[in-house]
């Protein structure tokens, strides 16, 4: 599975109590990502819908997707398993989700951190099923 980083726009915090760790808000916005790369930069440009066909084939392939602590798939913060996490695709605002955070260790500290401003960004794993390439180099 290929991994890119730095999709993240704003993100509401909210704790009910404290068995209670509530992320949302929205994961990439828009079209476009921000810029990539630290050698070589670059943008990818991802598909209206692409977020909503991954959804549903993930669900259907594997019958979860994880929200994970820094890409440790022993560190699950919430899963669509147990409806802990929701994902879905806005026509406009693009990848949107909601996690409880379940409070372990690890959770408790993700959500302080994140809700801190410390963590600012997160990231999302995906397999290309198709892409291409275009120098636009004047764009990035």
């Amino acid at each position: 599975m290929d991994k890119i980083e730095l999709r993240i726009a704003d993100l509401d915090f909210t704790s009910n109590d404290e068995h209670e760790l509530v992320v949302e808000g929205i994961v990439n916005d828009g079209n476009w990502s921000q810029v990539l790369g630290s050698r070589r930069k670059f943008k990818e440009r991802i598909e209206k819908g692409a977020f909503s066909r991954a959804i549903n084939r993930a669900l259907k392939n594997n019958g979860k997707i994880d929200f994970l602590s820094e890409h440790d798939p022993s560190k699950v913060l919430s899963s669509t398993v147990n409806d802990s996490l929701t994902l879905w695709e806005d026509p406009v605002k693009g990848l949107c989700m909601r996690a409880i955070i379940c409070p372990t260790s690890w959770g408790k500290d993700t959500f302080q951190l994140i809700k801190s401003g410390i963590i600012k960004s997160m990231s999302f794993g995906f397999n290309v099923l198709e892409d291409k390439w275009s120098d636009t180099r004047s764009e990035v």
